[in-house]
Parts: C-alpha cells; sequence; structure tokens
C-alpha cells in the first residue's frame, strides 16, 4: 500500500501566483505539476497527498494529488533565503483537485481535527504522513465532498 501525505501551504509564507487558474484548471480534468517543499524524503512517485491551507482563518483540506518527483534539493521557496544559498527538500506533486478557498467549500479544519483526533492537522511544514488507519475514511470524505454540495460537514460554507 502507497502512503499518503499531508503538504501544507500557508498562503502568508508563500504566493501561489498560479492558484486561481489552477482553481478553475482542475475542475476540467487539467492536472498541474508543482514544485513543493516538503521535509520528509519518503514521499514516492504514485503515493497521495492532501493539501491542508493554514495560516489564516479559513483553514482546511483543499488540494488533492499524487507525487510525481521523489525528493530532491531545490533552492528554498524563500527568495531572500534562496539568493543566500539556502535549500530545502521539494517533492514534484500532481495536483488534480484544488479548490479555491476564498470561492468554495471545502473541509474544514477544525472538523478534520473532531472527526480524526490522532492525526495532526496544523503541521509545521509538509512532511506528514496521513495515519493508515484514517486514509479509507479521509478519501471517501474528499470523494463525496468533492462530487456533491454537503452543507451539514461543518466544511467551510
Amino acid at each position: 500500500m502507497s502512503s499518503v501525505w499531508l503538504l501544507s501551504w500557508n498562503p502568508k509564507n508563500w504566493k501561489w501566483d498560479k492558484y486561481s487558474e489552477w482553481c478553475v484548471g482542475t475542475k476540467s480534468g487539467v492536472r498541474f505539476i508543482e514544485s513543493w517543499t516538503c521535509h520528509s524524503k519518503k514521499p514516492a512517485i504514485g503515493d497521495e497527498f492532501y493539501l491542508i491551507k493554514l495560516g489564516e482563518k479559513p483553514r482546511g483540506l483543499i488540494g488533492h494529488g499524487y507525487i510525481a518527483r521523489e525528493s530532491y534539493s531545490a533552492p528554498h521557496y524563500n527568495n531572500e533565503r534562496a539568493q543566500k544559498g539556502e535549500k530545502t527538500n521539494h517533492i514534484d506533486t500532481e495536483f488534480d483537485r484544488i479548490f479555491n478557498y476564498e470561492l468554495e467549500k471545502f473541509i474544514d479544519q477544525e472538523y478534520l481535527k473532531s472527526a480524526f483526533p490522532d492525526q495532526n492537522w496544523s503541521p509545521q511544514g509538509s512532511r506528514i504522513q496521513i495515519r493508515e488507519k484514517y486514509v479509507p475514511l479521509i478519501k471517501r470524505l474528499w470523494d463525496t465532498f468533492e462530487k456533491s454540495d454537503l452543507t451539514g460537514l461543518s466544511a467551510r460554507q
């Protein structure tokens, strides 16, 4: 069984220039590849990931996809740190769905914390493997949420 990872994004720390465009594109079946900082070197090609938006509210699961390239060293995402020669571990991610947290419903962090209490939903960086016991439930929740207009899940409305 392949692993499922929790990647994180805080818009305050990194401006995702193509975010809105990619949210629209994934709805029509377009997939997008993005280099993503990941402290763990364990994600393997084909592993799944979910993306959690952190920082200022709203917070929650907004993206899903697969690992397209295993860990490699690349310049830090922060330009100032990159100019000083700092590098971090990256993976390439292939997004198949991204919700626009400013316009769309998505799976709220508080709901995740109550439904899956043994999982860390506030990671300081992208490196956390989703607990195996939760994977089938999270996949079902994501699939159901993605394909319908659920309103009673404590999801952002």
